[in-house]
Order: structure tokens, then C-alpha cells, then sequence
């Protein structure tokens, strides 16, 4: 009996009705590190650097979230914090993503996205300055127009660096989109952000 009662009381504090929408932005910040691009025969060593205080890494990073939600902006600072960024979001409408990154006070690649929000649904934003996308599985075979390659990836976005401000050839900005809907995903998804 008195296993029961605990058991109970924690059965009754769980709610069977509907999870709020939600918004995640993760930014891959870090130590540089060496990747060798592009994947063929003449293919060079390139140093990857996402350092969010480094100026030719993500230091000029800045995001805008609008649309049918409450407009933040987060710059890079914001993502040196040890939590992500985590956001109620509405069932309905639209977001809206303007991104940038700015170097030596100019802004050197960004651009403005939107997608449909949805009822219950996790959204989570990865963004990372890379010659290809690390969070959606690696070479994309079209970098202009990327295809989603991953789990629940939603959509993937790229951003080209200017040539004169690129750490190497074809550098850019990537965002990516990812959506996981709990009756679509069960406890597979569970933990992945």
C-alpha cells in the first residue's frame, strides 16, 4: 500500500491533455577543428571554426525569432550560457528567422526564413559556420538548395559567407530546422536536442 500511494500521486501530477509548442535554438560552438573539403580527389584540409568569441568564427552571430510569436533576438553571447535558448511558441501562425553574421562590422552572409507552426510540436534551430551542415548528416549534394538528410530534419538553410570575409571556399552559415511531433515520434525522439 504505501508503494501504491507515491505511484498514484505521481500518476496524478502527469497531464494526459496536449505539450505546448516549443522552440530551441542550438548553436555548434566550440574548439576549431580540421575537416577535409570538398569530399573528392582534390580536396584540401580547411579549419572549421565556430568559436562564438572568435571575429572570423561566430562572435558576429545574430538571430532574430518573429512572426505570430514574440520577437527576440539573440546575439552570440546568448548561446555561451551552459542552457539553450528555449521558447513557448504558439499552435497557429507563422515564425519568422532573420539570421546574420557580421565580421569587421559588416554583415558577411544572413538571410530571412519562415515555416508553419503546429500544435505540439518541438521545433529546435542548429546553426553552425561550416563548408557543409553538421546537424543534418553531413555533404549535401545541392549546397544552394539543401535537402534535409536527417532525423526529423524539417528544412536546411544555407547561408554563403563573402568570399572576401570566408575562412575557405564555400564556407556559409547553416540553419537547420528540425520538427518532432510527439504522436510521430513516441520515445525514439526523446533527449535528441
Amino acid at each position: 500500500m504505501r508503494l501504491t500511494l507515491p505511484l498514484v500521486a505521481i500518476l496524478a501530477g502527469i497531464s494526459c491533455g496536449e505539450q505546448d509548442p516549443t522552440l530551441e535554438i542550438d548553436v555548434f560552438h566550440g574548439d576549431s577543428y580540421w575537416v577535409t573539403w570538398p569530399p573528392d580527389q582534390d580536396s584540401v584540409r580547411v579549419q572549421v571554426v565556430n568559436d562564438l568569441y572568435d571575429p572570423k568564427g561566430l562572435a558576429g552571430l545574430e538571430l532574430r525569432i518573429a512572426g505570430d510569436l514574440p520577437t527576440e533576438t539573440l546575439t552570440a553571447a546568448d548561446f555561451a550560457a551552459p542552457r539553450n535558448p528555449f521558447f513557448i511558441v504558439p499552435d497557429v501562425g507563422t515564425a519568422i528567422l532573420t539570421v546574420s553574421l557580421a565580421q569587421d562590422g559588416q554583415v558577411v552572409a544572413g538571410g530571412t526564413e519562415e515555416w508553419s507552426l503546429e500544435s505540439e510540436v518541438e521545433w529546435a534551430l542548429h546553426v553552425s559556420r561550416a563548408p557543409y551542415c553538421q546537424s543534418n548528416g553531413g555533404f549535401n549534394e545541392d549546397p544552394e538548395n539543401p535537402k534535409c538528410l536527417w532525423f526529423w530534419c524539417h528544412r536546411a538553410w544555407r547561408f554563403p559567407i563573402m568570399e572576401e570575409f570566408a575562412n575557405y571556399e564555400d564556407e556559409a552559415l547553416w540553419v537547420t530546422l528540425f520538427r518532432v511531433h510527439p504522436d510521430e515520434c513516441q520515445d525514439v525522439c526523446r533527449g535528441f536536442w
